[in-house]
C-alpha cells in the first residue's frame, strides 16, 4: 500500500533528522533543507512556505505507541524568539521528538498545547503521561498539569 502524503512528510523530517541538521528545527528549516536537497519540489515561489506548512501538519499528526500501548503524538512545538543576523527578531515554532527531545523543550511544547480547544485535552494527557513514564530524563521531576480551564477562562477564583 503507498504512503500516505503526512507518512511521506514524516519520512521527509526523519531524512532531515538523519542528515544531522539542526535539531530541534523549525518546519521551515527542515522545508528548507527538503527543497535545496532535492527531496521535495513544487510551484517555483511557493515551495517552502508549501512544504513547511505540510511538514508541520505532518508532524502534528504523527503519533507512536508507549510502553503502555497509549497511542501518543510524537512531535512536541514550542514557539522560541529567533534573531537573523540583522538581528531582527521573529516567532517561530521548533519541533522535537518527545521521546529525545530536551526536557524544558518538551515542557513548554506541552504548555502551549494546553492553552488549545478543549477537544485536544485526551491527546495532551496522554501524550504527558508517556512522556513521564518513557522519556523523561533521570533526575527531573515528572510534568505536571492542571486540566481545570475555568481558571483560564477568567473565572472570579482568579482574581483571589
Amino acid at each position: 500500500m503507498p504512503k500516505s502524503y503526512a507518512e511521506q512528510m514524516v519520512d521527509l523530517k526523519d531524512a532531515y533528522r538523519n542528515s544531522g541538521g539542526e535539531w530541534p528545527a523549525s518546519a521551515t528549516q527542515i522545508a528548507t533543507w527538503a527543497v535545496h536537497s532535492g527531496k521535495w519540489d513544487q510551484e517555483p515561489g511557493k515551495k517552502i512556505k508549501t512544504c513547511a506548512r505540510d511538514l508541520a501538519d505532518a508532524m502534528r499528526q504523527e503519533t507512536h505507541t508507549d510502553r503502555q500501548g497509549r497511542v501518543v503524538r510524537t512531535m512536541a512545538a514550542a514557539q522560541r524568539t529567533i534573531y537573523d543576523e540583522d538581528g531582527k527578531q521573529s516567532q517561530q515554532w521548533l519541533w522535537c521528538d518527545i521521546r529525545d527531545g530536551n526536557h524544558d523543550h518538551v515542557l513548554q511544547a506541552f504548555y502551549a498545547r494546553r492553552s488549545q480547544t478543549a477537544r485536544d485535552v485526551q491527546s495532551l494527557k496522554a501524550d504527558i503521561e508517556s512522556y513521564n513514564a518513557n522519556y523523561l530524563p533521570a533526575g527531573r521531576e515528572p510534568i505536571n498539569m492542571t486540566f481545570d480551564f475555568d481558571f483560564d477562562a477568567g473565572s472570579e477564583s482568579d482574581a483571589a
